[in-house]
């Protein structure tokens, strides 16, 4: 390992990875460096012994002490996490037989699909979540390679309104007409009446 390699330096230079033989070398790399700074990740400040300024935002109550190098334990574990799940060189394993080269970011991804999503959620705001949903679904297959005209997909049984009148029953449990419900019914006489008591103007 070079002597002055900062985790910055593991950083840049994992756009330079660009084969597995590559990623091994780094990943050798990365490790290294850890076994030579460790120590140097574990120092810690304690509250009694620094001065106001230096004591981080996010000192919970009770707390007495912190890690003093915060931004680089969490720059390596960060890189770590993605190494440890197989996360880190995936344009690299996720390869198919043919070795199609894949791309090593989703900045195609951003602009190519989630911006226009991002357009689409802006200019339809209030949209509850199972509407916009469908309306994504929408966009994403309206860009599929072999998508069908929306209007073909429509058949006629789409057409067909459902009837959800609601049928009252106008009889009791014995068949004969109810006499004390609220029901509506014509026998009563209870139709539309026009004008003052039931005379049209």
């Amino acid at each position: 390992m070079e002597p002055n390699t900062t985790p910055r330096t593991l950083y840049t230079s994992l756009t330079e990875v660009d084969s597995l033989q590559a990623a091994t070398a780094w990943l050798q790399q990365f490790q290294a460096w850890y076994q030579t700074h460790r120590d140097f990740l574990k120092h810690r400040s304690y509250l009694h012994s620094a001065a106001a300024g230096n004591r981080p935002k996010t000192l919970r109550t009770g707390q007495t002490s912190w890690y003093t190098h915060r931004d680089t334990r969490s720059a390596y574990f960060a890189l770590k996490r993605l190494a440890t799940n197989d996360h880190l060189f995936t344009w690299l394993t996720a390869r198919n037989q043919e070795q199609e080269p894949l791309p090593r970011a989703t900045s195609r991804l951003e602009g190519q699909y989630n911006k226009p999503i991002n357009d689409l959620m802006r200019a339809h705001r209030g949209m509850s979540e199972p509407h916009a949903t469908v309306a994504i679904a929408w966009f994403l297959y309206l860009r599929t390679e072999n998508a069908t005209e929306p209007w073909k997909l429509v058949t006629p049984a789409h057409w067909q309104q459902p009837d959800n009148r609601r049928v009252v029953s106008t009889t009791d449990d014995t068949g004969n007409p109810a006499l004390y419900d609220q029901h509506f019914s014509w026998e009563d006489g209870n139709g539309i009446q026009h004008g003052w008591g039931g005379r049209p103007h």
